[in-house]
């Protein structure tokens, strides 16, 4: 099956909508059309509720979250090269992270304490997302912490963090090309640059505390020399000077650099011997190590603060290092942290080696998935690195540790944090106000159920989380019978089908409680299930797994959440396509719609990020007893007769019983049009086959049920997700009467995920600029609520 994109998608419109009709007959009566509700006091006849609608003006209405802010491992990304550098009297970890096959978009940082715990609830960004920033080291100077980075044109950054995190941009124009290292001493930066052709200088440029340029384009090795490292060491810098003769070792100060003079010394080591040539510092005492590849031996050798060799080379093992090794200076000597493979599987060395040169220990760790890190402060030495923590359709995260005095590292914690995403995937009426199930990203899709006040509020706090998992739970529905919430769900490793189901019973009586029970071990991971309350039990439909295709089956559960049916009732014939059911109650029959996907071979172009959108599906329906009869045949609602091409894609489809008419609402992403069809209870379709045009522009339109009829709802646009656009809205009565009505006003946002009018209106929504999911009342105490 081919890769294809249809258009532009954000991490909201990965998921169907999964909005499900839940009204259970005793909704639709004449005594719930007469049903009156309060708001500030004043009784409101569902009815009139559009009304308020066009007088009130959600642009004021305050952004309350879903939730209480939350911070959590980030999600959905990659991350880069990581660096750790002492601030103040704790740490600063910085990386870079972005959006996989995008690559990095920005640095972010955290400040840790001298246990390497974070001292802030999430990561800070450094630099703006429009550099394509690319990290070239950090490194300290009294209290304050130096970052520099390149941005994607090549022009060379430096900032200032302070210990009270204040960040200071010194530079965005550091005059070196493609820098490749920077060290401070005595408050001086030096910046070392890259040769791009044979022949080239390889310079420095030296920029002092304010960050003004001192001297640039110093030469510091000849036309057949490289430099293998530098490092701040004693007051001056270090140099790893690699030429024709060997690899020598120079100690060059910032006068010397200001004075256009670099000094030269006697090589210590055949540049055949010194693959991974590293140097490091403890501020006094300096250390040579590479690696001998024809003896796999890890060798070191101590310096003095000049660079010469204080004896002669030590082998400290032998190791399969896959890059170069990480050193730094600690309490009595120097640390070693070697990335290696042996065997064939991956993992971290740590070495402990005194300033004479003799290994104390060795500690080996699983793989990591980033190279670390290592700095001290005082007598604490802190590591970062990336590690891999969570389901595999997730990135890394990156993980620091506290290095023990005997060369371990201790138990990571999380360190790349950011504000929890959350998206609201239902608003349900309930015991007289508003229930919300949503997501938190932990960094997996979390489902969360809680309450809303009328003004948008959370009434729960956080929430009640339904069950802990390492992977997302996706694909959520929810209905309630007026007492208690069921919610159901799939989960499970994305890499292996079929997937868990489950459900869920939330009650909130007395203390708020969750009972949650694995209903299906068959589940499609990529399908919608369906819920509705039938006046004695929860029917769920979901898709399962065939051996070679899927049904679609139905599982009736009573109200403490246990199995009625023993094994689940097929409703579909097993076939390839049919999914994402959706499921309506009208008192005495179900109506069952659900789509089915077609390929047609088109290539519309690919995208790797976000992950690609669902194949373009047509819409059939089919009525059935409460006993799960077929009461009609399967109904066609939209379908096309040529499969070759891209000419109809019904997506976001909803359906909802309402004065003795079903009305099934979709969205055709292949003409970006918002259609509707009406079923009477005889399994009748009373609409043209592909149904009737909604004017009006749509993304990912909502269906509401009313009192006489239904609401659609949506952000404005056609997959245009900018700040600014408005709720669009519209209304569909039983006889099929449409009426679109003004775009109501909610400034910044970029998408509208749930809607209820009853007992009051609400929206949920979210902006761009924020991880929130925002709730904002849609009523105002206006002279419409008067009359």
């Amino acid at each position: 099956m081919p890769h294809w994109h249809l258009q532009p998608t954000n991490d909201h419109r990965q998921r169907r909508r999964q909005t499900t009709d839940n009204a259970p007959k005793a909704q639709t009566t004449p005594k719930a059309v007469n049903a009156r509700a309060t708001y500030n006091g004043i009784q409101v006849n569902p009815r009139y509720f559009l009304a308020l609608f066009l007088v009130a003006s959600a642009a004021n209405a305050a952004d309350v979250p879903i939730s209480p802010a939350a911070f959590g491992p980030a999600t959905k990304l990659i991350f880069s090269k990581t660096s750790i550098v002492r601030l103040g009297d704790g740490f600063l970890a910085v990386w870079g992270e972005g959006l996989p096959c995008v690559g990095v978009l920005e640095l972010r940082g955290i400040h840790l304490d001298r246990n390497g715990q974070p001292r802030d609830p999430g990561s800070l960004l450094l630099t703006s997302s429009f550099d394509v920033p690319s990290l070239i080291a950090t490194a300290a100077d009294g209290d304050d912490a130096y970052v520099a980075w390149r941005s994607e044109g090549g022009g060379t950054h430096l900032i200032r963090v302070l210990a009270d995190g204040t960040v200071t941009k010194l530079s965005d124009s550091v005059p070196i090309a493609d820098a490749t290292n920077m060290q401070v001493s005595n408050g001086n930066a030096l910046f070392l640059g890259f040769r791009r052709y044979v022949g080239d200088p390889l310079t420095v440029t030296l920029v002092d505390r304010a960050g003004v340029v001192v001297r640039s384009g110093v030469p510091i090795v000849g036309a057949d020399g490289y430099v293998l490292d530098l490092i701040a060491a004693n007051g001056a810098f270090l140099f790893a000077v690699a030429g024709a003769d060997g690899i020598s070792v120079t100690s060059v100060s910032a006068d010397d650099v200001a004075a256009n003079k670099i000094p030269t010394t006697r090589p210590i080591l055949s540049t055949s011997n010194g693959t991974f040539f590293r140097l490091a510092s403890n501020g006094i005492r300096s250390m040579a190590s590479w690696f001998v590849a024809g003896t796999h031996e890890i060798r070191v050798l101590p310096l003095s603060a000049a660079g010469e060799p204080l004896g002669a080379p030590i082998a400290i093992g032998s190791f399969a290092p896959v890059e170069a090794p990480v050193i730094v200076g600690v309490s009595g000597g120097f640390e070693i942290l070697v990335r290696e493979v042996t065997n064939g599987f991956g993992q971290l060395a740590a070495l402990r080696v005194s300033f004479d040169g003799s290994l104390q220990s060795v500690h080996h760790y699983p793989a990591i998935s980033v190279q670390p890190a290592a700095a001290q402060n005082g007598d604490q030495t802190v590591a970062v690195w990336g590690e891999q923590r969570f389901a595999t359709s997730k990135g890394g995260e990156i993980i620091a540790g506290p290095i023990a005095s005997d060369g371990s590292i201790g138990a990571g914690t999380i360190v790349s944090l950011a504000p929890v995403e959350q998206h609201v995937r239902k608003f349900l009426p309930f015991a007289g106000g508003t229930a919300a199930l949503w997501t938190d990203s932990m960094p997996n899709d979390h489902l969360t159920v809680g309450r809303v006040t009328a003004a948008g509020a959370p009434v729960d706090g956080s929430g009640l989380r339904l069950r802990e998992s390492i992977y997302d739970q996706k694909h959520s529905a929810m209905a309630t019978d007026g007492e208690r919430l069921f919610v159901a769900w799939t989960e499970g490793d994305p890499s292996y089908v079929p997937q868990a189901l489950y459900g869920a019973v939330v009650s909130f009586s007395g203390s708020p409680s969750v009972s949650v029970t694995q209903l299906a071990s068959d589940a499609g991971g990529e399908s919608d299930v369906a819920v509705a309350w039938n006046g004695q039990t929860f029917t769920v439909v979901y898709q399962r797994r065939r051996t070679s295709s899927f049904d679609l089956a139905a599982l009736r559960v009573d109200q403490s959440g246990n199995l009625v049916d023993p094994d689940p009732i097929p409703l579909t014939p097993a076939r390839v396509g049919d999914e994402n059911p959706r499921l309506s109650w009208n008192g005495s029959d179900y109506l069952l719609v659900w789509q089915r996907w077609y390929d047609p071979f088109t290539y519309i172009g690919e995208t790797c990020y976000p992950p690609q959108p669902p194949l373009p599906a047509e819409l059939f329906a089919q009525q059935f007893s409460a006993s799960f009869t077929p009461t009609s045949a399967e109904i066609p609602l939209a379908t096309t007769t040529n499969k070759n091409d891209y000419l109809l894609d019904v997506q976001d489809d909803d359906v909802s019983f309402a004065g003795g008419i079903w009305l099934v609402l979709w969205f055709d992403r292949a003409k970006n049009q918002t259609m509707y069809a009406r079923i009477d209870t005889s399994g009748s379709r009373l609409d043209a086959l592909n149904g009737r045009l909604l004017s009006g522009s749509y993304d990912d339109p909502i269906l509401v049920l009313t009192a006489d009829g239904w609401t659609v709802a949506a952000h404005e646009g056609y997959g245009q997700y900018g700040a600014g656009r408005g709720l669009a809205l519209a209304r569909i009565d039983v006889n099929g009467l449409a009426t679109s009505l003004p775009t109501m006003a909610l400034s910044g946002t970029s998408a509208v995920e749930a809607v209820a009018l009853t007992p009051v209106p609400l929206v949920a929504y979210k902006r761009s600029t924020s991880s929130a999911a925002f709730v904002g009342s849609l009523v105002q105490r206006s002279r419409a609520a008067h009359h």
